[in-house]
């Protein structure tokens, strides 16, 4: 039997957010023999999906938390997170503000699918708002919730070129209304 592909989702914690409850929605639903999901998150905490991710055969790595002042570390931290994981061919970053990083490794290493997947088109800080336009270029996919989400993580040009894949949150209206 073959192994499952592994993709690799990027968050800073696997906390019940909009964003992590949408991926664990779709890996609840998948054939985990086929497709694999595995975590990198910014914290060592035990969070709200850590245990549910693991009963489902998903691998947690925990990485520093980016900061700016530590861009080499964190760096240093990706680079080998991905040499020693081979298997990670498909890199989905719901964090654009530090996909610049990873996701440039990422295209270094030869890591054939790297996605920018866009959850809001609100930054808070200039430094996020910047960061986050420079994932577009190292990345092979653009996703976004939103055309909003992506004209601020990416750009007008994009949308016009239709670079962008934009996929509405899903939610399971079973779960809330049955």
């Amino acid at each position: 039997m073959n192994e499952p592909i592994r993709v690799l989702h990027v968050f800073g914690r696997l906390d019940a957010g909009g964003a992590e409850s949408r991926v664990m929605d779709i890996y609840r639903q998948i054939d985990k023999t086929k497709i694999q999901f595995d975590f990198v998150i910014h914290t060592e905490d035990e969070c709200f999906y850590s245990k549910e991710v693991r009963e489902l055969g998903g691998k947690i790595h925990s990485l520093t938390r980016f900061n700016g002042k530590n861009y080499f570390q964190y760096k240093k931290e990706w680079k080998k997170l991905l040499e020693n994981n081979p298997e990670y061919d498909i890199i989905h970053g719901h964090q654009t503000t530090t996909a610049f990083v990873y996701l440039k490794i990422a295209k270094k290493m030869r890591r054939s699918v790297r996605i920018a997947h866009a959850r809001n088109s609100n930054k808070e800080s200039l430094f996020k708002y910047f960061s986050s336009k420079l994932s577009k270029f190292f990345a092979t996919h653009l996703f976004a919730v939103s055309k909003e989400a992506a004209i601020s993580e990416f750009g007008k040009r994009e949308i016009k070129n239709k670079n962008v894949f934009t996929i509405p949150n899903a939610i399971n209206a079973k779960k809330i209304y049955v």
